[in-house]
């Protein structure tokens, strides 16, 4: 960290974006999912645009994290012998914040045509103290983020309480969707066993009737004294020749019992 403060602004964006990227992964974010790192394109204004991280949001929605705040003149603030020195540099850092925080507003991020982005950026300054030390040395300077709606400048803490309401809205958003998901089911489910039991019925009542029509198919066999049966048995006994014994199988054997009964 020591030798990125000392760097020039590149390697403290660098070592920015490594701070970020470190508190998503530890917080179980996972990129290409939950977020993208170095989106470039072209806006809708025709300006060439890059951001540092983009955190998907339910709804198909987007927040920019920036992370190139440059710490140049804080460190210098601190490595300085003299007080008027401190002062000076202070006061550098202070602007250095101020001045980040309008060029990032002039970004307009919501014109990339890819991403649904919040019409906020969320400005990291990475190193806690840097954050507190500026807005105690210019209160103004608070005044003027909290003015900025474009930007909302947050510290090594407060943007660990972003993230974990970002996930709060996820957690929210996917357990409304299992919610949704299990009523769709137990609708479906339910017209399902609604048809098996029209269909249910409907077999009751076509048994109900086949079986009406076996009684009477099997009553027309069965009685009088000259039912179909018995009839056909006398034919055999007057000497008609048969190859099968009418009496064999023991369910027509029954029927026959029961038309000689008649």
């Amino acid at each position: 960290m020591s030798l990125a403060l000392r760097g020039d602004s590149q390697a403290q964006g660098a070592w920015g974006e490594v701070v970020v990227e470190n508190l998503l992964q530890s917080m179980g974010f996972i990129e290409g999912r939950d977020y993208v790192k170095q989106l470039s394109e072209t806006g809708e204004d025709r300006k060439r645009k890059r951001t540092d991280f983009i955190l998907n949001l339910p709804d198909n929605r987007q927040v920019v994290i920036d992370s190139k705040v440059s710490l140049s003149a804080y460190t210098e603030s601190v490595n300085a012998n003299e007080e008027e020195d401190k002062i000076s540099a202070m006061k550098k850092h202070c602007n250095s914040i101020r001045k980040h925080a309008g060029d990032l507003a002039s970004k307009n991020y919501e014109h990339m045509e890819s991403i649904h982005t919040l019409d906020f950026v969320l400005m990291l300054v990475p190193l806690e103290s840097a954050y507190i030390d500026a807005m105690r040395a210019d209160p103004g300077l608070y005044e003027d983020l909290v003015g900025n709606r474009r930007v909302k400048v947050v510290s090594g803490s407060t943007i660990m309480l972003s993230l974990l309401l970002i996930q709060e809205l996820w957690k929210r958003e996917n357990q409304s969707r299992n919610q949704m998901e299990l009523l769709q089911k137990a609708g479906s489910i339910h017209d399902k066993v609604t048809l098996f039991l029209e269909s249910f019925t409907e077999i009751g009542f076509e048994l109900g009737q086949a079986r009406a029509a076996y009684d009477r198919a099997r009553d027309r066999l069965t009685d009088g004294r000259g039912n179909v049966i018995r009839q056909t048995e006398q034919m055999a006994e007057l000497g008609a020749k048969v190859k099968k014994d009418l009496r064999e199988k023991s369910g027509v054997r029954k029927l026959a019992e029961e038309a000689e009964e008649e």
